[in-house]
């Protein structure tokens, strides 16, 4: 076991910085860890889903049988629009199919299945306000050479999202036979409008 005295003598000769490195990869552990993050575009394909029904109208809209040669089953108009406060839906001559919740990276959307009395079938979607805060799940790792003898790195991670600004960590190192070594580091905020 170390005595009082010997830790000190150790982090003295460790120093601040390297420790407030080792802190600082720490903290980028737990966070990749823990995070709870918003989902991100994905370019390959994915399996077909069966979209899930959107929570306000699940429990607030009952199903009305109609009578015809097959049964068509819809759901209250009046309650639909009232739940997913779309207005338009209640003055509608369409029956209401179905409503959905479809989670997207950025924000949700609500999309209804309609059926028009001619038995033409539509669906209209609405795209729900963005979350004002938003963990995400966002590093990476770039790193590069060039001629002279050029070697370059970087670090960057966006942890979060406030309103419409995305907060973008980066760190660099560069070196080239000329002039030696040079690192540094920005916080940067992205405004999207």
């Amino acid at each position: 076991m170390w005595t009082l005295s010997e830790i000190k003598t150790r982090v003295k000769a460790v120093g601040i910085p390297c420790i407030a490195v080792v802190l600082g990869g720490l903290a980028v552990l737990l966070w990749m860890r823990f995070a709870k993050s918003t989902p991100t575009y994905d370019p390959t394909p994915q399996p077909v889903q069966t979209a899930t029904e959107a929570k306000k109208a699940k429990d607030v809209a009952r199903k009305i049988v109609r009578p015809g040669p097959p049964v068509l089953v819809t759901l209250d108009k009046k309650e639909i629009a009232e739940a997913l406060k779309m207005p338009e839906l209640a003055t509608s001559p369409d029956n209401v199919l179905a409503a959905v919740t479809i989670k997207c990276p950025d924000r949700d959307v609500t999309a209804v299945s309609l059926l028009d009395p001619q038995g033409q079938g539509s669906i209209q979607y609405r795209v729900e306000k963005q979350k004002f805060f938003q963990l995400k799940k966002e590093f990476g790792v770039r790193a590069g050479m060039g001629t002279g003898g050029l070697i370059v790195g970087e670090v960057y991670a966006r942890p979060l999202r406030i309103g419409p600004v995305d907060i973008e960590l980066r760190g660099y190192m560069k070196r080239d036979d000329r002039s030696g070594g040079d690192g540094g580091g920005v916080i940067l905020l992205d405004y999207k409008f």
